[in-house]
């Protein structure tokens, strides 16, 4: 027996941790950048390459599931306003 809406459920809730990760892995990966900027103002930061294309890459994803969610996937929030 199958449970009408339980693939979009799971497809809401795998595209919004695909988002979730992408944060998680976006701080990770930017936050010593921040750091370093907080202990040293007035020195240059230098250039990363890797992180440069990882942030982009990481956002380019989370980009495509919010968009995809959005556009595909209907949320429980889609009909009238309760209030």
């Amino acid at each position: 027996m199958q449970v009408s809406g339980s693939p979009r459920k799971t497809t809401y809730l795998a595209l919004l941790a695909i988002q979730v990760l992408g944060v998680i892995v976006f701080v990770w990966q930017e936050l010593p950048a921040f750091t370093q900027i907080l202990l040293n103002p007035r020195q240059q930061l230098s250039s990363d390459t890797h992180s440069d294309l990882v942030a982009v890459a990481v956002l380019s994803v989370m980009q495509v599931a919010y968009w995809y969610r959005l556009s595909s996937v209907p949320s429980r929030c889609s009909g009238k306003a309760r209030f």
